[in-house]
């Protein structure tokens, strides 16, 4: 069976396809409700599936419209994976049935003017795409191994200066909490949009966005909070498939670095997510290998620091030429900068 399915109509296959994966592929990126929550007037959630007596071969993605300006009767739109990792889901290893997902991609593309693709491969899977998809290490991502149990984790996974800012956690009598409610998650939204401000970070999720994050069903996603003197101090809403917890979006407020609320959060995840059946708990990165970012979260796991790869293809050569040759006579000399990059017309 080849389908290709789309929201709201095809939610109840995909669904049911994505509970048919096997605990290690089940994740949360592939399912349905977690596409839905990207889903805006340019960008419609996608599934593209194969399921035989071979096996299931899922792709999960967002139908982006092509900017203003760039379409044409033979280019609309792209294909991306939504915020985080995303990438193939394959319960055999049966190259066919990537084939044949590739296949049913290309006829798709060809229908809907779908002229490339992006994705972000998980560091934790074995996401091997089909022939074609040009692949490419972009960043190192860190995991934490929960496998040990929260004491060993603490004692032999983490650096000297985590357990130091544990130890000062500890002292200041942080209280971990989950914010569930309207109220609740407001204030943890609070944090993270100051956090967000004061890094002049100009994308952002909204108010709206935690809401219907914590509402998702198959336990997709928890939004953790850290509390000092009754105030929360920090949050970190994480989301999870059967296997893979992922630090996703958080934030801190200033005053209350001297306590040590992000190492303090970090383990708190650990603890939950460890007893709750989850292997790994996945950190990610910095913007460059070595920033700052980077080997902050090295401290928590430097023996799991990983390689991130992107993979990315031109479905449709001739339109792909076209929409580059439209957008490198608008944007002028500085295309050059942009011309090696996955889908470069999307940028400055």
């Amino acid at each position: 069976m080849l389908s290709v399915l789309e929201l709201p109509s095809g939610r109840d296959r995909w669904l049911a396809a994505w509970k048919s994966l096997p605990d290690d592929l089940r994740d949360v990126r592939a399912h349905p409700d977690f596409l839905a929550l990207h889903k805006t007037a340019r960008a419609e959630p996608v599934c593209f599936l194969v399921a035989d007596a071979r096996g299931t071969a899922l792709l999960a993605a967002l139908r982006h419209s092509l900017p203003v300006g760039l379409a044409s009767a033979g280019a609309q739109c792209d294909l991306q994976g939504c915020p985080g990792y995303n990438g193939f889901f394959v319960t055999s290893a049966d190259r066919s049935l990537l084939a044949d997902l590739d296949a049913l991609v290309q006829s798709w593309a060809e229908s809907n003017g779908a002229i490339a693709e992006f994705y972000r491969l998980n560091p934790l899977m074995a996401d091997e795409p089909p022939e074609g998809y040009r692949t490419v290490e972009r960043n190192r991502n860190v995991a934490i191994d929960l496998a040990p149990g929260p004491d060993a984790i603490r004692r032999e996974q983490y650096e000297y200066s985590v357990r130091k800012q544990l130890a000062k956690a500890d002292r200041a009598e942080l209280v971990l909490g989950v914010a569930r409610g309207p109220q609740d998650v407001a204030a943890a939204f609070a944090v993270y949009a100051h956090t967000m401000e004061r890094n002049a970070t100009g994308s952002r999720q909204s108010l709206d966005y935690f809401l219907r994050a914590v509402a998702l069903p198959d336990d997709l996603a928890t939004l953790y909070t850290v509390a000092h003197g009754g105030d929360i101090v920090a949050c970190e809403l994480v989301t999870h498939g059967a296997r893979v917890a992922y630090s996703y979006l958080g934030g801190t407020l200033a005053d209350a670095f001297p306590l040590g609320p992000n190492e303090f959060l970090k383990h708190g995840i650990v603890c939950d997510q460890h007893a709750r059946g989850r292997r790994w708990f996945l950190l990610g990165g910095g913007l460059s290998p070595g920033d700052g970012v980077h080997r902050y979260k090295r401290k928590f796991s430097p023996a799991n620091d990983l390689s991130f790869l992107i993979a990315s293809r031109i479905r449709l050569p001739q339109a792909y030429d076209h929409v580059i040759d439209r957008w490198s006579a608008t944007v002028g000399a500085e295309s050059q900068r942009y011309l090696g990059m996955a889908l470069p017309y999307r940028f400055p």
